[in-house]
């Protein structure tokens, strides 16, 4: 396959295969979670290369460089168990055998309450017999390539889910809590628009019919503790709402960042821009209008 700038794709191309290694510089400068790559914000990523333009860029390569560190390198995959990083025919490949046998709706973040990363969504899919997509099978492969680069450092609990938190434990004991409020909130939203809704007598109606055999943490609540659910129910939606705030703020820095690319402006420079100029607390307009006065300033 032929490319308009090769010395471009070849430095994408390095990029990408030397990822894990980028991601490991992250983490043990404590710059990303060590379960970066089962995010939906690295697939979200990946999929644009894939869709779009592979040249694009990484956002791990863009953290290391807004953080001024150098990439170590630390390991060759190809010299470390056979594990090797993939490059770019190996994504086009996987895209183009995946073309012929699933349907992807363009749509790779599908965080509902209860999926909440590639590994839950790669699971779901199997589930209603559907074929996962290259960015969700590249994120299962990335994490276990780069719990073998850590040489032991990191654990498969750490690449696939995070650290164990103090008090609450691992995500597999944070899941089974979770899973109380976020089925429970379905149910809210379906019944809050009638006019005699009220949030505490549709629960207790709720804890009194919900099965344990399909919820078994809802043996633990009942009438009497009823404040307490409903307490629970308010941290849940709450740290809901510090993600949901976390991820729009990652898609208009990557949306304002693409839109000046696409105006004409070297990537370079656009990074640079990015990094002084980049307000989290403004929309995508804003943050265009304020760059593109500056880059006239400056001139």
């Amino acid at each position: 396959m032929s490319h308009d700038n090769e010395e471009e794709y070849d430095w994408a191309e390095d990029e990408y295969s030397m990822e894990e290694s980028t991601i490991l510089d992250l983490v043990n400068n404590k710059l990303v979670k060590s379960n970066y790559f089962n995010s939906f914000e690295w697939s979200r990523n990946c999929f644009e290369r894939i869709k779009n333009n592979q040249t694009s860029p990484l956002i791990t390569s863009e953290y290391l460089f807004e953080n001024n560190l150098t990439p170590s390198f630390t390991s060759n995959l190809n010299d470390l168990n056979n594990y090797k990083s993939l490059g770019f025919d190996e994504l086009d490949l996987l895209e183009s055998k995946y073309s012929k046998i699933g349907v992807r709706n363009y749509q790779t973040d599908k965080s509902n309450y209860i999926i909440d990363n590639p590994v839950e969504l790669f699971m779901d899919e199997l589930i209603y017999g559907e074929f996962p997509a290259p960015e969700t099978l590249l994120s299962l492969y990335k994490c276990f390539n780069l719990y073998f680069l850590s040489k032991g450092t990191l654990t498969l609990e750490e690449v696939f889910f995070g650290k164990p938190i103090k008090r609450a434990g691992s995500y597999a004991k944070r899941k089974f809590s979770k899973q109380v409020y976020s089925e429970f909130h379905w149910c809210v939203m379906r019944e809050i628009q009638e006019p005699s809704f009220d949030l505490k007598d549709f629960s207790i109606r709720y804890l009194a019919n919900a099965s344990e055999e399909e919820n078994p943490s809802l043996r633990y609540f009942h009438e009497g503790n009823i404040n307490s659910f409903l307490k629970g129910y308010d941290r849940w939606k709450s740290n809901i709402s510090k993600d949901n705030k976390l991820k729009k703020t990652i898609d208009v820095r990557l949306s304002t960042q693409y839109c000046l690319i696409g105006l004409g402006y070297e990537t370079e420079q656009v990074k640079n821009l990015i990094v002084e100029h980049f307000d989290a607390k403004a929309s995508i307009e804003s943050n265009l209008i304020s760059i593109l006065q500056q880059i006239v300033t400056d001139k």
